[in-house]
């Protein structure tokens, strides 16, 4: 089991990983958009499992083979961070009853600051963004 995902029929949180290089708190309003953006690409009710907002170097050791599938970048680009999403994902299928519905494990590499997709693994469920997509960028929340 890799982690509990839903207690009493409610989503449980995330548990988040942030770079600790970057200097930033995880419950800040970019992270907490990034994180739910990336999770929404992994296609429609994908439950996130492990999420991390790192640097792509550091990817590596959260998920090796993610870190592996991530295109080449150029060197300023390697110090910006990318937002990790490890989830089950639902593969929907209109002549199966809700509850029968299969599982798998999936997992995307965003951009944080851009939005693109940059390597995605495992089944992609309905709706989900494609390598190279753009999701909706985080966006700082609006001054009170």
């Amino acid at each position: 089991m890799e982690r509990v995902v839903w207690v009493a029929g409610e989503p449980w949180g995330v548990t988040l990983s942030v770079d600790a290089a970057m200097d930033v708190e995880p419950n800040i309003p970019e992270i907490q958009a990034t994180v739910a953006a990336s999770t929404d690409a992994l296609g429609r009710g994908a439950l996130p499992l492990r999420t991390a907002v790192v640097r792509p170097d550091v990817l590596a050791l959260v998920d090796p083979d993610a870190a592996a599938a991530l295109p080449p970048l150029e060197p300023g680009d390697r110090l910006r961070p990318v937002t990790y999403v490890r989830g089950l994902v639902f593969q929907f299928d209109a002549i199966q009853p809700p509850h029968a519905t299969d599982t798998a494990i999936g997992w995307i590499v965003v951009h944080s600051i851009t939005g693109e997709v940059l390597a995605r693994g495992g089944p992609a469920g309905q709706g989900a963004a494609q390598v190279g997509s753009h999701v909706p960028p985080a966006r700082a929340a609006p001054a009170p």
